[in-house]
C-alpha cells in the first residue's frame, strides 16, 4: 500500500467515526440511552438515563406555564417556565397539553428534547434544567 492510500485510509476512517458519534448525540430519546450534561462548573458531566428524563419532563410540563417573550419588535418566542425557572422555548404559543416529547437532540454539552405539535419540532425543553428543577 502506497503513502498515499493509507493517508485516504486515516482520513476516511477519521471521517467515519466522527460521524458515528454525532449520530449517537442525536439518535431519539425512545431508544432509552444514557447521555451526559457538561456544563462549566461540572467539567465529568452529569449522567442521566433518558427514561427518566421523559418522565420528569412529562410531569413538568404538565404543571408549566408558557410566557410570552418579545426579544425584540421582529422576534417573540415563548418561554416554559416551572417554578419559576425557564425550562423551555416554543417557537409560537401552544397549549402545552396538546405537546408531544420528541427525541433528544443537540450537543453533549447542551442537550434538549424536541417538543412536537401537529408532526413539526416547535420549541424544546433543557435537559438540564428538567433534572434541576425536578430535584427542587
Amino acid at each position: 500500500m502506497s503513502e498515499r492510500s493509507l493517508i485516504i485510509v486515516i482520513v476516511m476512517v477519521i471521517v467515519l467515526s466522527v460521524g458515528l458519534a454525532m449520530i449517537r448525540w442525536t439518535q431519539k430519546a425512545s431508544e432509552h440511552e444514557k447521555y451526559y450534561v457538561f456544563s462549566e462548573h461540572d467539567k465529568e458531566g452529569i449522567k442521566y438515563d433518558t427514561s427518566e428524563v421523559l418522565k420528569l419532563a412529562k410531569d413538568v410540563l404538565m404543571k408549566a406555564k408558557v410566557v410570552r417573550e418579545a426579544r425584540d419588535e421582529h422576534e417573540v418566542k415563548y418561554k416554559i417556565v416551572y417554578r419559576g425557572q425557564e425550562i423551555g422555548i416554543l417557537e409560537k404559543f401552544i397549549e402545552l397539553s396538546k405537546v408531544k416529547i420528541g427525541g433528544v437532540f443537540g450537543s453533549p454539552s447542551n442537550p434538549k428534547l424536541e417538543l412536537i405539535y401537529e408532526g413539526k419540532r416547535v420549541g424544546h425543553l433543557f435537559i438540564k434544567r428538567i433534572l434541576e428543577v425536578s430535584k427542587s
